[in-house]
């Protein structure tokens, strides 16, 4: 089992609004976002829990998942720490999503939309990020 943070690229095929949770309503523009998760109980199965359609909504991605598509999971072992070390990263790069995701700690956001075009691999590969390529199905 490997502990670690992970990030979903996800894509959001049409903008929509919905309420997430204790955050109320948000909307969210069509495009391409990432988020960043910890999963200290094994990355395995947080993202199978991910990948799933029909769960209760316990954590802010929860919501954003009914609206839209995982392309891509990157992954590392880590600390929890890494995960707002991260967030604090692509907040650099990208546009947080206030409060999203981020409701156990100082950082601003942990969902962050990527410009049309912009690719991330690259910088997520070079903070010692995998693909996670393993078949789920």
């Amino acid at each position: 089992m490997i502990r670690g943070t992970y990030v979903l690229i996800i894509d959001v095929p049409a903008t929509f609004t919905t309420r997430i949770g204790a955050k109320g309503e948000r909307t969210l523009e069509k495009g391409q976002y990432a988020y960043v998760g910890s999963a200290q109980g094994g990355i395995r199965q947080r993202v199978i829990r991910h990948l799933r359609t029909k769960k209760r909504h316990h954590w802010h991605i929860d919501y954003v998942l009914d609206h839209a598509t995982i392309e891509i999971i990157y992954y590392m072992g880590s600390e929890k720490s890494e995960e707002c070390r991260l967030a604090s990263l692509l907040q650099r790069h990208l546009s947080p999503v206030p409060g999203i995701g981020a409701s156990d700690c100082r950082c601003r956001s942990h969902l962050f939309r990527i410009p049309d075009g912009k690719r991330i691999d690259e910088l997520l590969v070079n903070e010692g990020y995998e693909q996670f390529t393993e078949r789920l199905t």
